[in-house]
């Protein structure tokens, strides 16, 4: 139910004041459109998926410093990674093949080269760079610069240096 209210939030009927020194027909009216409101929030036959497909999305996992990375993830092929969110999601878009990858309460889109890294990252087992550029079929600083915005968006971190 919070998450249907917090969708609620955007429709304007719930952010208008309430009329209570109106008349009673404008009272009932309000809530009448109130009601409407949350009967079609609920009345998606997706909601299910939808309340899913947000809850994984904001999930922040575990949080884990990336140091001495926080900045920047070098373009060392040794170097390991994982997702910190066990949740996140990863959609293709079936126009472009291009990705989205939402995790920790953000999304990021990738070009479609990038899903073979992605991929595997959404195991939730630790990769290393190397091995991520090469199933990718990209280089190793393309793939460092991937996960340095997954870093900085506490999505991924650098565990370590090898396996």
């Amino acid at each position: 139910m919070n998450w249907a209210i917090d969708q609620l939030r955007d429709d304007v009927r719930f952010r208008t004041d309430v009329p209570r020194f109106d008349t009673p027909t404008a009272q009932s009216a309000y809530v009448t459109a109130l009601r409407e409101a949350v009967v079609t929030v609920l009345d998606d036959p997706n909601v299910t998926d939808r309340w899913a497909r947000s809850l994984d999305a904001t999930h922040h996992g575990r949080p884990y410093a990336s140091l001495p990375h926080l900045d920047q993830v070098p373009a060392d092929p040794d170097l390991t990674v994982r997702l910190t969110c066990p949740r996140a999601r990863l959609d293709q878009n079936p126009d472009t093949g291009d990705w989205t990858l939402a995790a920790a309460g953000t999304a990021w889109d990738f070009a479609a080269p990038a899903g073979p890294l992605l991929t595997r990252l959404t195991t939730g087992q630790p990769a290393t760079l190397g091995e991520l550029a090469q199933q990718a079929g990209l280089p190793v600083a393309d793939v460092a610069a991937a996960l340095t915005a997954l870093v900085q968006g506490q999505a991924a971190a650098v565990t370590g240096v090898g396996r």
